[in-house]
């Protein structure tokens, strides 16, 4: 993959790799033939080619206090920087041990701030952490037997330790992973008191717009958490297997008029079909559409069934392969009136409803008002009872003159489906098993029901359209996930808040009266808010309701009776909305983090400020949960989105494309990446963010053994080739930073090569930036790699060899200037993902640093060092190189002399070094970068070789003729007349000097 409009460079050998052992290099230039050896300039450096595995992280702990990691960020605050970079930091659950997703997060997020903080940003990044929920309730509570017996208070406290634990040990793996942070005083907690206040006034601002309402209807319920769920807490699982049935009912009416001739009324039934026979004790209704089309078939036992025209042929494979007979056929509009009777012998009407089709089912749906969202909306229109029998627990409550009363306790999906099944039999025309997709709890991977409860809502469905309107100004990285977002936003009317657990915030809501009406105010609110900032939210479960609620602030509502005849809520917010408002908490000006200001402001019509974050960046799974709800909240209080710009990763599996588990055995421990473990080396900080950087965007990222020992090398190659440049500059010094990078004067005095190599460098750092500006970041490393196995190490490192080691001090000055720029500017565009090794390329740098970190010494690199006509002239040299290479065969070009003929002038500019600085030319750009002993350039003739002299065939080597552009270039290779050198060891030397020496290096020595 090229990186420069100039053509692809390839390499000769890898003789770059000869030279990149020092004692090789030194070696090559000590033997008994010469006596130079001291005068050869061969790379020096203490700069380590490899750390052994039990080293890698003490060199990388003693990097990060050498260099300062920990202050850096508090460091960059205190800096006069005009342009600021808020990244807003979704809270990771403080539930367990850091894992490999929390490290392809964290890492991603801190290569963006370190690249800004290069770009001359300060840049703002408060960690945070979700305290709160049921899966740090759950784990907090595994261990502990008889739950059932603790208090709320206990369970609180059980879980507030756990989640300070979780989230300390993730924090200490956060900054072992060099993640920049103020991680001392600069992180938030969901849980902490200001925080919990803050949430009370999101709440109530939204309560007070009318968005929060209370209702009864069906919800999604996870009977293993004993809580409600919102959408964003569920995932669908493919393998789900269910007991699908087809169950007749006795239609009591069917009217003589729809049948073609006359048979058994008392026969006649509809056929409905669910998954989910547990429902049918409570069957309310059998729905049709009344523009659907139905019929009434007969069976060779005198039955007739009811069912959609369509499903005909299906009956008929259920019935065992049984022929029916078509009796008539008539609109769904003609069975209004009909009556059947129920599972529970009672007398139920066919209702018509929208959501009938005779696409799905047999085209008559079974209604269970309080189990299904389109059957609730059914009974709400007809009036229909709508109460349910199943607890918290997912069982049957049964009632006392209700003929389900056996089902009492009984598990709805386990047992209770079972019996059911039983009860019907004789209803049931057929029975089978379903693989489908079915909704699980995503936290405790337990299936769960749809069921009536009394719940908190928000009601999105108010202000989901302006959020669509307003996504259209946010860019989403990559760009192909935005319609899924705004997909979900489409289909989201409501949003239920309230959870039946106690490890939360509570909803801020009294109940009073006979009705339980909800009492919550101006008030309350302030009140409690002072409540929870002194003592946190424990005090709604340590307090009377007295305390929560003095008279003194009901009294303005009316309530003179006082706080006796009110009962607190029990429910508690949904996590979503815990972490859904920290843009409130983190990002407004009044905030409790200090470190955070005011942002951007943007003045909405009511004159409120606007907080904004630049970035937000999480895993896909977040378009349904944090970007979500944060987009919700913000549009309902300041009516734009907290954030500019989502960046959306994948998620990590094994390399074998599968979801990482204890039971596979497949999981990998980032601590085991970093540290080594059993059986594994330690490959340190720096390889697993190449590994996130590498991984960038992707929606499938796969981590393991071969994945881990793949960006090692990678790593130590890179290593390999920067420590050749560092070893060049052993004796080259920079006084400060002005003198660093080439600028455009200097760029005029170099070497035509060097110049060549720094405008091939101008290319790279243009896209290297691109690709960072669109969180590219595998882009980066792809760019880089190129460049250094290519560009730098297999081209330019491998033809200046000798002008480095053997030229005079103008030609090496040119080259180690262009070696620093493109060290300097590596080490740079290396630092956001490489931070480890950045520093130490850093310490090894000729500049004299007053700052130990490349990250408070540096500025982002602005290049000027393009030079369009000059990559021309080497568009047509470099075809000319390759043509030549292909010549020589497995032939060094050392061993020949090329003489190249032309009439085009294109080459003429390289035959010398520059016009102020001539020379051999054997030392000029050409023969340089064609690798010969020496280069000729002569007027293309019309003669042949073959009619040459004598003497010339006889040096002849090889000839060929090779076109570029048109242009016709005749290459011979010739074997030369001069002999080795015994300082330089090129075939240049006439034989003359009594040392052996050739002209360039007898003047360089005055020998």
């Amino acid at each position: 993959m090229p990186i420069s409009k100039a053509r692809p460079i390839r390499p000769i050998t890898n003789l770059l790799f000869t030279f990149c052992s020092l004692r090789s290099c030194r070696a090559l230039y000590s033997t008994k033939k010469t006596s130079f050896s001291s005068t050869v300039k061969t790379p020096k450096t203490s700069f380590p080619l490899s750390l052994e595995s039990s080293l890698i992280c003490a060199r990388e702990k003693e990097i990060q206090k050498k260099c300062g990691f920990d202050g850096l960020y508090k460091w960059q605050l205190l800096q006069d920087r005009s342009k600021q970079f808020v990244f807003h930091d979704g809270p990771p659950y403080a539930n367990g041990q850091p894992h490999v997703g929390h490290a392809l997060n964290k890492i991603l997020k801190d290569i963006t701030n370190r690249y800004k903080l290069l770009r001359g940003y300060k840049v703002r990044y408060v960690p945070g952490w979700d305290c709160h929920g049921t899966p740090i309730e759950q784990k907090a509570l595994a261990a502990i037997q008889q739950q059932d017996k603790l208090n709320p208070l206990e369970i609180r406290k059980i879980a507030r330790e756990y989640s300070e634990n979780a989230s300390g040990l993730q924090r200490d793996a956060f900054k072992r992973w060099a993640v920049m942070a103020d991680w001392q005083n600069g992180c938030y907690f969901t849980t902490d008191p200001k925080y919990e206040a803050l949430q009370l006034e999101a709440f109530y601002q939204l309560y007070e717009q009318g968005l929060v309402y209370q209702e009864y209807m069906p919800i999604f319920w996870s009977p293993s958490s004993k809580s409600a769920l919102a959408e964003s807490e569920i995932v669908y699982r493919d393998d789900h297997i269910s007991t699908q049935v087809y169950i007749k009912f006795q239609i009591n009416n069917f009217p003589h008029a729809l049948l073609n001739h006359k048979c058994a009324l008392d026969k006649v039934y509809a056929v409905v079909w669910t998954t989910t026979p547990w429902t049918l004790p409570f069957n309310k209704a059998i729905c049709y559409g009344e523009g659907v089309r139905y019929c009434c078939l007969r069976s060779d036992r005198g039955e007739l069934f009811v069912v959609g025209n369509k499903f005909q042929q299906r009956l008929e494979e259920i019935l065992n392969g049984n022929k029916l007979q078509l009796v008539s056929e008539f609109m769904g509009s003609d069975l209004n009136s009909l009556t059947y009777i129920s599972t529970n012998q009672n007398v139920c009407p066919f209702l018509p409803a929208n959501h009938v089709t005779s696409d799905k089912g047999t085209g008559l749906v079974h209604t269970a008002p309080a189990h299904g969202v389109e059957d609730f909306q059914v009974a709400l229109k007809f009036n229909l009872p709508m109460d349910c029998h199943v607890d918290d627990d997912g069982k049957y409550m049964g009632d006392a003159d209700c003929s389900y009363k056996h089902l009492q306790g009984l598990p709805v999906l386990g047992e209770g489906n079972q019996q059911v099944l039983k009860d019907y039999e004789d209803m049931i025309i057929n029975k089978s098993m379903l693989t489908h997709s079915y909704p699980y709890d995503w936290r405790t991977k337990q299936p769960i029901i749809i069921k009536a409860s009394k719940q908190w809502f928000i009601n999105t469905n108010k202000i989901k359209q302006k959020a669509i309107d307003a996504m259209q100004d946010v860019c989403i990285h990559p760009n192909m996930s935005a319609a899924g977002m705004i997909a979900q936003l489409e289909r989201r009317d409501y949003w239920c808040i309230s959870r039946q657990r106690v490890w939360g915030v509570p909803i801020p809501v009294f109940y009073w009266g006979k009705d339980k009406k909800p009492l919550i105010s101006r008030a309350s609110i302030e009140h409690l808010k002072s409540l929870f900032e002194k003592h946190g939210s424990d005090c709604w479960w340590e307090m009377s309701t007295d305390q929560l609620l003095p008279k003194h602030v009901i009294s303005p509502d009316g309530l003179e009776g006082g706080c006796s005849s009110l009962e607190k809520g029990k429910d508690i917010l949904d996590i979503w909305f815990d972490s859904g408002v920290s843009w409130f908490a983190v990002l407004q000006g009044t905030s409790f983090y200090s470190l955070i200001i005011v942002i951007l402001n943007y003045d909405c019509c009511d004159g409120m400020k606007v907080q904004v974050a630049d970035v937000y960046m999480e895993g896909l799974d977040q378009f349904g949960g944090w970007f979500m709800s944060s987009l919700l909240t913000s549009m309902a209080i300041q009516q734009r989105p907290p954030f500019k710009k989502l960046v959306v990763h994948g998620f990590v599996l094994d390399e074998n494309g599968r979801k990482m588990s204890k039971s596979l055995g497949n999981v990998v421990d980032p601590q085991v990446v970093v540290d080594g473990g059993q059986n594994t080396p330690a490959y340190g900080v720096d390889v697993m963010r190449l590994w996130a950087a590498h991984s960038g965007l992707d929606v499938a990222v796969s981590m393991g053994p071969n994945t881990l020992a793949d960006h090692h090398q990678r790593l130590f190659k890179l290593r390999k080739s920067l420590r050749y440049l560092v070893g060049s500059l052993y004796d080259y010094k920079v006084s400060s930073m002005m003198n660093v990078v080439v600028d455009l004067n200097q760029l005029k005095q170099l070497h035509a090569n060097d110049r060549y190599m720094l405008h091939l460098l101008h290319d790279l750092v243009l896209q290297v930036t691109a690709a960072y500006e669109e969180f590219n970041f595998s882009r980066v490393v792809r760019l880089i790699d190129w460049f250094t196995s290519s560009q730098l190490s297999a081209f330019y490192c491998h033809f200046i060899k000798d002008r480095l080691y053997c030229g005079d001090e103008i030609g090496r000055s040119s080259c180690q200037r262009t070696m620093m720029t493109t060290l300097y500017s590596l080490t740079l565009l290396l630092a956001p993902i490489l931070p480890h090794f950045a520093e130490e390329l850093f310490m090894y740098h000729p500049l004299d640093k007053v700052n130990s970190s490349v990250f408070k010494t540096s500025d982002w690199i602005t290049p000027l060092w393009s030079d369009q006509s000059l990559a021309k002239h080497y568009d047509v040299v470099l075809s000319i190189r390759e043509g030549l290479f292909q010549m020589l065969g497995t032939d060094k070009p050392g061993d020949f002399v090329l003489e190249i003929s032309t009439n085009s002038h294109a080459l003429d500019s390289l035959k010398v070094i520059n016009s102020s600085h001539a020379g051999p030319s054997y030392t000029s750009p050409l023969a340089e970068l064609m690798l010969t002993a020496d280069v000729h350039l002569k007027s293309l003739s019309s003669n042949h070789p073959a009619e040459s002299d004598h003497e010339s065939l006889l040096k002849m080597h090889k000839h060929q003729v090779f076109h570029v552009n048109d242009t016709s270039f005749e290459l011979t290779l010739k074997k030369p007349a001069m002999k080795k050198c015994s300082r330089c060891r090129r075939l240049t030397s006439d034989g003359h000097h009594q040392a052996g020496l050739c002209l360039r290096c007898s003047s360089l020595l005055s020998i």
